[in-house]
């Protein structure tokens, strides 16, 4: 997934983004809410397993948000879940 860029980020900032690949996801009816959602899944919490991402992106305009999630931290995450699925198959 190619992301676009700003030229006003600094060079380490844009090098460690232009470098990762990204799992991207557009929302047009309510990007705001994504806000909130950015701040729960930064949120520490003893209810969540432990697959906290490493960096999510998300950018606002035109009434829309374009979030990007990395997709190392997409495998990790899915590994976890199918791991924890044999365990107890009512995982929720």
């Amino acid at each position: 997934m190619n992301i676009h860029i700003e030229n006003d980020l600094d060079p380490k900032t844009k090098e460690f983004l232009l470098n990762q690949e990204w799992y991207h996801q557009g929302f047009d009816g309510i990007p705001y809410l994504m806000w909130y959602i950015a701040i729960a899944e930064a949120r520490e919490e003893p209810r969540k397993l432990i697959c906290h991402a490493d960096t999510r992106c998300a950018f606002f305009h035109n009434h829309r948000c374009d979030w990007y999630l990395m997709e190392k931290d997409n495998k990790i995450t899915t590994d976890l879940f199918i791991e924890k699925s044999k365990e107890d198959s009512n995982l929720y």
